[in-house]
């Protein structure tokens, strides 16, 4: 609802709650999704030694930045399709998800099955299936086996709408006659 005429304070107010969005966004969720791979964990060893070995990272996901900033995933879509340098930085940040996804699968630390899904799901990689198909047909060639099928259509059609059609005139007829002999 629109403020009350004569309230100064809402000029260009359209009503309703202000919206969330600030253009720091646009850095904060690329460097949500900037996130290093693999994180050091000191590990001791069998001989009480410790060492360093590296973790794998979470995967950044969309899902986490909303609840990161306390909203939705719904509303950061929202300020994709309203905030052309938000619309951006989103792009960024599903090319910095997908490329860790690929290096994390490629070096095993992802279970396989698991990784495939959200590839698939999540970016725009896909199974990939290519078919050679050879057509050695010519246009009179063509053409004949068209107009072949289509005569095929009609023939069919005839046959199924005499029915449709003489059966309307064949109850006209018997109910002509039937009145004839009754009347």
């Amino acid at each position: 609802m629109p403020a009350h005429k004569g309230n100064k304070y809402a000029l260009g107010n359209k009503g309703g709650r202000p919206e969330k969005y600030r253009r720091k966004h646009c850095k904060d969720i690329v460097d949500f999704f900037s996130r290093d791979h693999y994180r050091k964990r000191t590990v001791l060893t069998k001989d009480g030694k410790s060492t360093e070995i590296d973790i794998p990272n979470k995967l950044p996901t969309l899902e986490g930045f909303a609840i990161h900033l306390g909203t939705v995933c719904t509303t950061i879509y929202g300020w994709a399709e309203r905030h052309k340098e938000f619309h951006n930085a989103l792009t960024t940040a599903r090319h910095l998800q997908k490329e860790m996804l690929v290096q994390l699968g490629l070096a095993g630390d992802y279970d396989k099955v698991f990784a495939m899904f959200i590839a698939k799901n999540m970016t725009d990689l896909r199974d990939k299936t290519e078919q050679e198909v050879n057509v050695n047909v010519s246009l009179s060639q063509l053409l004949t086996q068209l107009d072949e099928r289509n005569s095929i259509k009609q023939i069919a059609r005839v046959e199924d709408e005499p029915n449709k059609i003489h059966s309307g005139n064949v109850e006209l007829i018997s109910t002509a006659g039937e009145e004839g002999i009754s009347g």
